[in-house]
């Protein structure tokens, strides 16, 4: 059962309603989920849920994914706070949409508590680790800093305490909290209910779209109306 290639949209061809994943044709009853119609077998796959087969590759695919889009998002960040010196905190909004969408995508859009934890600190993360540059370019304009090399790794290991380290900022850590939160909720895994089972509608025959079906073989038929008498009530 291939959930990701699930389509939820309107079901069913020209020539009668299909199951959304199988996409063989329904035949008596039916389920739903949101618009789409689903048959018995996998109305009930769907309900035990995606498969386990392939969840180590999905949590790789979902790391890369997340953390290419941080490092992308960082260093926007990064270059606006250490070239243009701009403390634009709500860009960790982005970051953690970028993040969040990011695992997501390596997830299959399967989601789930595992991978909002992964986004929510990749964010964190990525989100301070935006500062470092500008700490490296504090150390290295002080008299007798230590090597650079040195004054690099001091800055990354540094970086994630930054918002509760100097000048406290209470509004930029809370914005700061928004993009973390962005980056939790983004991947959460999506709900579908199941609704059914349902009975198909008997199918439109040739017979009850013949106007001459319906009254073969009525005496009644074709017969004119007597002429009513008159004065008499019609």
């Amino acid at each position: 059962m291939d959930f990701e290639k699930a389509d939820f949209g309107a079901s069913g061809t020209g020539a009668g309603p299909a199951c959304a994943l199988c996409k063989r044709a329904l035949v008596d009853r039916y389920f739903q989920i949101e618009q789409a119609m689903l048959c018995t077998t996998c109305a009930a796959a769907f309900q035990q849920g995606p498969e386990k087969k392939g969840s180590l590759g999905r949590a790789m695919k979902a790391s890369a994914f997340g953390c290419g889009a941080g490092l992308l998002g960082a260093a926007a960040y990064a270059g606006i706070l250490y070239g243009l010196h701009v403390q634009a905190a709500l860009i960790t909004i982005g970051i953690g949409w970028l993040v969040g969408r990011g695992v997501m995508a390596g997830s299959g859009h399967r989601g789930g508590l595992g991978y909002q934890i992964f986004a929510a600190v990749v964010t964190y993360l990525m989100c301070t680790e935006a500062t470092a540059p500008s700490i490296y370019a504090g150390l290295m304009s002080d008299a007798g800093h230590p090597p650079g090399v040195v004054s690099a790794i001091f800055a990354g290991v540094v970086a994630p305490a930054a918002p509760f380290l100097g000048d406290f900022d209470p509004l930029g850590l809370f914005i700061l909290g928004i993009g973390v939160w962005q980056g939790w909720k983004t991947p959460k895994a999506p709900v579908y209910v199941v609704n059914g089972p349902f009975e198909l509608a008997a199918p439109v025959t040739s017979a009850s779209l013949d106007p001459d079906a319906e009254t073969e073989g009525d005496p009644e038929c074709g017969r004119e109306p007597e002429p009513t008498p008159e004065g008499s009530a019609v």
